[in-house]
């Protein structure tokens, strides 16, 4: 099957917050591939499309040490699957310098 989509992506398997700016909401997930204009996630909290959010992602850095960034973002699509949320949320800012440990993963995309 022939993959459509305009940017590669890594796999990627991490803890992460999702903010829904306006009303306080905090939701629990967990990353599942990473791309240089937005990321997919999981999570068991119903979640909708074409909201803004604020994402936290923690990372570990190469001392183990977790390290945590916020990168605002908008989810795309949502698809449900049992009682889990798939979604794609896709990065409001297109200049990563603001976030350097993300941008050291995207770095990785790179051709």
């Amino acid at each position: 099957m022939e993959d459509r989509r305009i940017n590669r992506r890594i796999r990627m398997v991490s803890h992460l917050e999702v903010m829904v700016k306006g009303n306080g909401t905090h939701i629990n997930a967990f990353s599942t591939n990473l791309s240089r204009n937005g990321l997919g996630f999981c999570t068991g909290k119903e979640i909708m499309a074409n909201q803004e959010v604020d994402i936290r992602m923690y990372f570990e850095n190469p001392s183990k040490q977790k390290v945590m960034e916020t990168i605002p973002c908008r989810i795309q699509w949502v698809k449900q699957i049992s009682r889990i949320y798939e979604a794609g949320a896709q990065f409001l800012t297109i200049d990563l310098k603001d976030y350097p440990v993300l941008s050291q993963h995207v770095h990785q995309l790179e051709p």
